[in-house]
């Protein structure tokens, strides 16, 4: 009697220490991922810029209907098109203002996909 009391001790503990390992394993995993999307949304945004500023450029009087700058924008957009369809599909939206935030986000998203598609 006395040594089953010490083993469901023992296997109470056990488990709880397990828990806790399992716990702080999947918030690391949680804050890598977070870096993660974090590093995309800012190569999203510099890709943006990138895309802004060529079509600046095409759009000059000296550049403009240029076959390369041309297929440097489409290229541009593809790659920015690219970054924003990770960050939305890998976003963890843990906070509730974060889900409302970003449901908003890929509904305009999609809206947005619809039209440049017409």
């Amino acid at each position: 009697m006395l040594s089953s009391i010490y083993f469901a001790y023992f296997l109470v503990s056990f488990l709880t220490i397990v828990v806790l390992v399992l716990v702080w394993y999947c918030k690391q995993l949680i804050n890598r991922i977070r870096a993660i999307v974090d590093d995309v949304a800012d190569l999203r945004v510099i890709s943006s810029s990138y895309t802004a500023h060529l079509k600046q450029v095409y759009e000059l009087e000296t550049f403009y209907g240029d076959p390369t700058l041309s297929g440097l924008l489409k290229h541009s957009k593809h790659i920015d098109e690219t970054f924003r369809t990770f960050e939305f599909s890998n976003s963890l939206p843990l906070v509730d203002g974060e889900f409302d935030e970003h449901l908003y986000e890929l509904e305009h998203y999609a809206e947005e996909k619809e039209e440049t598609e017409h």
